[in-house]
């Protein structure tokens, strides 16, 4: 009776033996994936170190009637943009061109409540479009970034600081 183990090395070997006379076919086929994720990483890094951003500080008049439709009509326009800039693999593989992103933040400073778009300069026009067609009377300024301004010694007897896990 054969057992497993019997099966297993045997299957073992004829690989081997396969993989020794083959090698010259499988390696490079091997090591051209391995290339491949190691370039893309490469160049998508290259990409994202280059790319310039804006901060604007988004400002809306507190007469104005602000409905939850509103925002959320903003949202899907600013995501209707997203995965339209890369098209083509000279885009992906040699330019290493991304998907852009946009951070959206809440913040309170001296105990104002300030909202920020941080947004790709290439993206700052569909933004800007987006927030005007539902927010008409809303002001759209470039700030410095607010993070500059936090003092390196957080947390300290005069500052606290939280940040939700």
């Amino acid at each position: 009776m054969i057992t497993f183990l019997e099966v297993l090395s045997e299957s073992l070997k004829e690989s081997a033996s396969i993989f020794s006379q083959y090698w010259w076919f499988f390696t490079p086929l091997a090591l051209w994936q391995i290339f491949k994720l190691a370039w893309v990483n490469y160049i998508h890094e290259k990409y994202i170190r280059n790319m310039e951003w804006d901060l604007i500080e988004v400002i809306i008049p507190k007469e104005i009637e602000k409905r939850p439709k509103n925002m959320e009509e903003l949202y899907s326009g600013i995501y209707s943009f997203y995965d339209v800039v890369v098209d083509t693999l000279y885009d992906i593989y040699l330019k290493g061109m991304i998907d852009a992103w946009f951070s959206f933040e809440i913040v309170s400073i001296d105990g104002d409540i300030h909202f920020f778009i941080k947004t790709p300069t290439l993206s700052r026009k569909v933004i800007e479009a987006q927030i005007y067609a539902q927010y008409s009377d809303a002001e759209i300024r470039d700030v410095e970034d607010y993070v500059l301004n936090v003092p390196n010694d957080i947390p300290s007897k005069d500052y606290e600081l939280w940040v939700p896990k």
